[in-house]
């Protein structure tokens, strides 16, 4: 049976993961920053990963952040070595935390009752996020760190009846 919206244990999955996998790897201690409703993935960030997920919740997770965000994040998983700019090298590092959050995530969304898969992490960069225009309705919750912030977003998936 899908369930058509977003539970606290399905956020939480999430939230809980990546504070998890960002203090682990890259010893960033990040807070939770407001719960909100937003009526699209339009934003001023410049980086994005994301991934979909498919069984009892059919819907995008995605982590926005800035460009000095994501270098300062590539750079602690590259064990410090400055990162200049977005390379292949930086972008790998960058979707490797994610890929760590999400098989986290997946663990405990399985624990709590979900049956669900995540596809693996994938970057993209603010010119292309027409990717996720068929996202219905989202949430949205900054992890706030003392370097940056990331801000992740939950969004169903629009389905079409037949």
């Amino acid at each position: 049976m899908l369930k058509n919206r977003f539970n606290a244990d399905f956020i939480n999955a999430f939230v809980i993961s990546t504070v998890e996998v960002l203090e682990a790897n890259a010893n960033i201690k990040a807070k939770r920053g407001e719960l909100r409703l937003k009526s699209s993935f339009i934003n001023n960030q410049e980086v994005g990963i994301f991934a979909s997920i498919h069984g009892d919740v059919e819907g995008i997770v995605v982590y926005t952040m800035t460009n000095s965000t994501a270098k300062l994040l590539s750079s602690l998983m590259l064990l410090e070595i400055p990162v200049e700019e977005l390379d292949e090298m930086a972008k790998s590092a960058l979707i490797e935390i994610f890929i760590m959050t999400m098989d986290k995530a997946h663990k405990k969304l399985l624990k709590t009752g979900f049956n669900c898969k995540i596809t693996s992490p994938n970057f993209i960069t603010n010119d292309n996020y027409e990717i996720l225009s068929y996202v219905d309705s989202a949430i949205s919750m900054p992890l706030i760190f003392q370097s940056g912030h990331i801000e992740m977003s939950f969004g169903l998936l629009k389905k079409y009846e037949q």
